[in-house]
């Protein structure tokens, strides 16, 4: 049985806009815990090729991946790990916050994971709370 794994991320640049200038931080007013998110490798980003953007799933982006993380997704993702990602947590935005966070949970299957694995591991990590 492949393994699949959790750890938790936060979103880079929230605070910024996006290139067409719509406002991240507007999306992420739209967000709720455990919505799913899509990962999209922008590979002809100018500052970083393994550049991972982060979007609601009506592609309406948020912010990125850190680097670190971004890089493990674009080098491991073609070797057939899988990787879902939901909110976990919005932060700030209170009182004197202008900024809204998002804090990341990233479910990582490894080859030969099944969706039925996926799932059932994602259940018992929400049943368990985060």
């Amino acid at each position: 049985m492949a393994e699949v794994r959790h750890f938790f991320s936060k979103v880079s640049g929230v605070s910024h806009e996006n290139d067409d200038g719509t406002s991240r931080q507007k999306f992420i007013k739209k967000c709720r815990q455990f919505d799913l998110l899509i990962l999209d490798h922008e590979e002809d980003n100018p500052y970083d090729r393994n550049a991972v953007k982060v979007c609601r799933e009506s592609g309406d982006q948020i912010g990125y991946l850190q680097r670190k993380l971004a890089e493990e997704v674009v080098e491991r993702s073609p070797k057939g790990y899988r990787y879902a990602v939901f909110i976990a947590d919005i932060t700030g935005g209170g009182l004197g916050k202008k900024t809204h966070g998002v804090n990341l949970l990233v479910i990582v299957c490894e080859p030969g994971t099944t969706d039925e694995e996926a799932q059932e591991y994602l259940d018992n990590v929400i049943k368990e709370g985060i």
